[in-house]
C-alpha cells in the first residue's frame, strides 16, 4: 500500500510478535475519535466538527457565531503556536473550553438540536469498513477506550448511528448536564480538551478494571497530541497509527518520525483491520 508510512519495519515486527507472544488478554485499544475513526474530507471537502455542523446548520444563531469567532480568533493561535509554553497553552484551552460552554447554554443548545444535528450524515461520517474493526475487537473481547474533546452525546450517537455500540467500548469525552427540558447547561465532568486526553482519571472510568493488567496497546490518532492518550496508563508493548489527513503532506516528515504507522489519503479501516488480524 503506498499511502502507508512504517518508520522502522523490523521493529514493527516485533512488537507484533511480542504482542502475539504475550496474548490478546494483554491488548487493548485507545483511538481519538473526529478525524481518526470519522473522515477528514466528506464529498471532497472537510468534515466539520460535531459542534462545527451546529454552527454549519444555524441552530443557536448569528451572536453565536460570532462569539465563537471570537474565542477561536483568540484562543486557536495559542493552540498550534509551538513557542507557547505548555502550562499557558494548558490554561488557554481550559479558559476556551469553559467560555465556549458557557456560550452554548447562553445561546440555547439542547438535546433537540444535538438529535438534529446526528441526524445529517453529510458532513460526518465514519470510515469505511468501521464496523469490521470493532466487530473484530469485539469478537476477540479486546477493550476499545475512545478519547474525544469533543461532546459524548455525538460520539455515543454517531457510534449507535453506524450499529457500532459494544460492550467493551468505553467512550471518554465531555459529557453535557442537561435540565429538565434537555438544555444543556454546563458538563457533568472534568473539561477534556485537546492536551489533556491523556492525563484524565481513566483510574476512574468504568472499563479501567479491564485494561489495567493489559500492558499491551495499539493506539490510533490524528495527530502528534493523540500520542499522549496513553500517558496514565503503563504498558510493554504500544503501536502508533496516525491517520494523516492533510492532503499537503506538508509536515508528513514529522509524523512519520513519531509514529510507528502512518496512513494517508483519508483512507479506510483497512490496514489497520489487516493488523489487528495478524496479531489476533
Amino acid at each position: 500500500m503506498n499511502n502507508v508510512f512504517i518508520k522502522d519495519e523490523k521493529l514493527l515486527n516485533e512488537k507484533i510478535e511480542q504482542i502475539k507472544k504475550e496474548g490478546k488478554d494483554n491488548l487493548h485499544i485507545i483511538s481519538d475519535f473526529d478525524n481518526t475513526l470519522s473522515k477528514a474530507y466528506v464529498n471532497g471537502e472537510k468534515a466539520q466538527s460535531m459542534i462545527g455542523q451546529v454552527r454549519r446548520l444555524g441552530y443557536l444563531g448569528k451572536e453565536y457565531q460570532e462569539k465563537y469567532d471570537l474565542l477561536y480568533n483568540t484562543y486557536h493561535p495559542i493552540e498550534i503556536n509551538s513557542a507557547v509554553p505548555f502550562e499557558e497553552k494548558y490554561k488557554a484551552m481550559e479558559d476556551w473550553w469553559s467560555k465556549h460552554i458557557k456560550v452554548l447554554s447562553d445561546f440555547g443548545l439542547s438535546k433537540q438540536i444535538l438529535d438534529l444535528v446526528l441526524k445529517d450524515s453529510n458532513h460526518f461520517v465514519l470510515r469505511d469498513k468501521i464496523r469490521e474493526f470493532f466487530d473484530i475487537l469485539y469478537t476477540n473481547d479486546i477493550p476499545v477506550l475512545i478519547f474525544s474533546a469533543g461532546a459524548k452525546y455525538f460520539v455515543d450517537g454517531y457510534l449507535k448511528k453506524y450499529n457500532c455500540v459494544y460492550s467493551n467500548i468505553s467512550v471518554i469525552a465531555n459529557e453535557y448536564d442537561f435540565d429538565s427540558n434537555g438544555k444543556v447547561i454546563a458538563y457533568k465532568n472534568k473539561i477534556i480538551h485537546s492536551l489533556n486526553k491523556g492525563e484524565l482519571a481513566i483510574k476512574e472510568d468504568l472499563h479501567y478494571k479491564n485494561i489495567k493488567q493489559r500492558r499491551n496497546i495499539v493506539l490510533l490518532g490524528d495527530n502528534l497530541g493523540d500520542l499522549e492518550m496513553s500517558k496514565g496508563l503503563e504498558h510493554n508493548v504500544k503501536i502508533t497509527i496516525c491517520f494523516y489527513n492533510d492532503p499537503k503532506l506538508e509536515h508528513l516528515e514529522e509524523y512519520k518520525r513519531q509514529y510507528d504507522i502512518v496512513i494517508t489519503n483519508d483512507s479506510d479501516m483497512s490496514y489497520v483491520n489487516d493488523l489487528l488480524k495478524k496479531i489476533l
